[in-house]
């Protein structure tokens, strides 16, 4: 085993706070390069044992990562619904996506394969406390079943399967953290539980922030749901949005948009201090194209006297995959970019 460092909690805003790097051997397992948690309502005594269980939790998994042994091992009932989680729940669910034999035949070997393992630690699967909905073996059933998740066990493979950039995956995964500290770290969550979590969010963050993180819960449940690990319209975060609060301001103090004369001042300021802001205006007054499809374009998206726009995916329907002719005014900036990228996956800006 190597050497594990002791985890001190830090307190900011009444909430205990703990910081897990991964090591840079372990992180394609983890799929994150740190891991952050919080947990309110402690007294420092108590801080102190929680960091301590999760350091140790943590280190542990590292341990049997590099040994080459299984990650979720353990002789605890959180232990077996994290190895149904990950290889029962997984290849039931493959199962169920073939025919109904398969099916069948799945359902009678793995459910043998996970009673067993509750018997390894102790925990009869047929006892009538253990089969309670929320007792160990009525949880490993469901989350078997594809009735319900060990969430933080799911965020890596969810990750994997994403084509964005590290910093949203890290933001992703800690707000998914962060909800199961919260709320639950398996199983289904309703509707008001989800509710009650975002009126505790709001209290905490501001909108934005918020906003951001009921997108990354809502897309994390649909991509359960598509997979088959939760059953259809167990996404509580569906259509749960936070409105920016209207300004309040006068008409007359309230944003206009650019004048020509204003845009060409901006460009040519910029053009003497931020290259590539003023390439972005520049591109952006001969386009019409949105700031965030501008900054995904690709050498690979320039076709001669054409730009293919929002083939990294766009706000809008209309805006995915949208050819612009290259503007006159704009051809040269566009072929300096284009030599400047070796590679044809390179971006633009």
């Amino acid at each position: 085993m190597g050497q594990h460092r002791t985890m001190t909690p830090k307190l900011s805003n009444k909430s205990w706070k703990v910081r897990l790097v991964v090591p840079q051997d372990c992180r394609k397992h983890f799929g994150k390069s740190e891991i952050k948690l919080s947990k309110r309502n402690l007294n420092p005594a108590q801080a102190q044992k929680w960091a301590s269980e999760i350091s140790e939790e943590f280190w542990m998994q590292v341990d049997l990562y590099r040994e080459g042994g299984d990650p979720t091992f353990g002789h605890s009932s959180d232990d077996v619904l994290k190895q149904v989680q990950l290889y029962d729940a997984t290849e039931y669910a493959v199962a169920r996506r073939q025919s109904d034999m398969v099916e069948e035949v799945a359902h009678e070997q793995v459910s043998d394969r996970w009673q067993a393992r509750l018997a390894n630690i102790g925990i009869d699967p047929y006892d009538d406390y253990a089969s309670l909905p929320d007792g160990p073996a009525g949880l490993a059933f469901r989350i078997f079943k594809g009735e319900a998740v060990v969430y933080e066990v799911m965020v890596p493979e969810w990750n994997t399967q994403r084509n964005v950039s590290q910093k949203t995956k890290d933001q992703d995964a800690s707000a998914i953290l962060e909800m199961t500290n919260q709320v639950k770290k398996v199983g289904v969550i309703t509707r008001p539980e989800a509710f009650h979590y975002v009126d505790y969010l709001r209290k905490q963050a501001k909108v934005k922030t918020v906003q951001r993180k009921i997108s990354a819960l809502n897309g994390f449940f649909s991509w359960l749901i598509n997979r088959g690990y939760l059953p259809d319209q167990a996404n509580p975060w569906r259509d749960m949005r936070e409105s920016t609060p209207r300004s309040k301001s006068n008409p007359a103090e309230e944003r206009l948009p650019w004048t020509k004369e204003e845009a060409v001042t901006l460009h040519t300021v910029a053009a003497k201090s931020d290259p590539v802001l003023a390439d972005a205006i520049a591109m952006a007054m001969h386009t019409g194209a949105r700031i965030e499809s501008l900054f995904q374009l690709r050498k690979a998206d320039v076709h001669d006297d054409l730009l293919q726009i929002g083939t990294g995916g766009d706000k809008t329907a209309a805006g995915q995959g949208r050819w612009v002719p290259i503007h006159s005014a704009l051809q040269s900036t566009i072929d300096r970019l284009v030599e400047q990228i070796g590679e044809p996956d390179g971006y633009l800006l």
